[in-house]
């Protein structure tokens, strides 16, 4: 890093490694889910932990110095997404804390779409 050699990532480019991986579109639908079974493997992380237990979620955490990111795929029934944050010039506990907060807020979001029509109304599912 000193030298100006960094490893750049944007969030938009983490979410959509993480939606290809989803959709089945990297290599092939076998091989996309093996890595997303790699992904779901227990590990602590922010996203995970703002999460009700029973909601799966395949993500990468990462930290150095500094630098926080989490990328996931939350697969939240009948609306899975993909949430990405990524924080730098971090001290102490302020991105596990404001990644925690992100990830309840959109969790509560996209439970609500799920129970939605598309116009936002809530109705029974036909069965």
């Amino acid at each position: 890093s000193w030298r100006g050699e960094e490893n750049l990532a944007t969030p938009a480019e983490a979410a959509r490694i993480m939606e290809v991986l989803f959709r089945g579109e990297f290599l092939d639908r076998k091989t996309c889910d093996a890595v997303l079974a790699i992904l779901r493997k227990g590990k602590p992380g922010a996203i995970k932990s703002a999460l009700p237990a029973d909601v799966a979620v395949a993500f990468k955490p990462g930290s150095i110095g500094g630098v926080t990111a989490e990328w996931a795929v939350v697969l939240l029934q009948d609306r899975p997404y993909v949430l990405v944050v990524m924080e730098n010039y971090g001290v102490g506990d302020d991105a596990t804390i404001a990644t925690k907060e992100i990830a309840r807020v959109t969790f509560e979001h996209f439970s609500r779409m799920a129970k939605a029509t598309p116009s936002g109304s809530y109705v029974d599912k036909p069965r």
